[in-house]
């Protein structure tokens, strides 16, 4: 996957999550931000589902808990 790519889903990050896009480092995960809860995961997989106009089956989402998860499915979904 493209560093472009990669730019879009830190982007998706952090407008869900509120906080600058600098402040979302290329490891990013589940428990780095206040909101990225149990509910704040469940609006982050549907702004990357929206972003990348891809559907992501409920128990995918449970597993993908850090913007290199969410990369490298979105990389096998293509």
């Amino acid at each position: 996957m493209d560093e472009k790519t990669k730019e879009r889903i830190r982007r998706v990050i952090a407008s869900t999550f509120g906080v600058p896009v600098t402040q979302v480092p290329d490891n990013a995960a589940a428990g780095e931000f206040p909101l990225w809860t149990s509910l704040g995961h469940l609006d982050l997989m549907m702004a990357v589902e929206l972003e990348f106009d891809v559907t992501i089956p409920s128990d995918v989402m449970l597993k993908l808990l850090s913007l290199n998860a969410i990369e490298k499915y979105l990389q096998n979904s293509e």
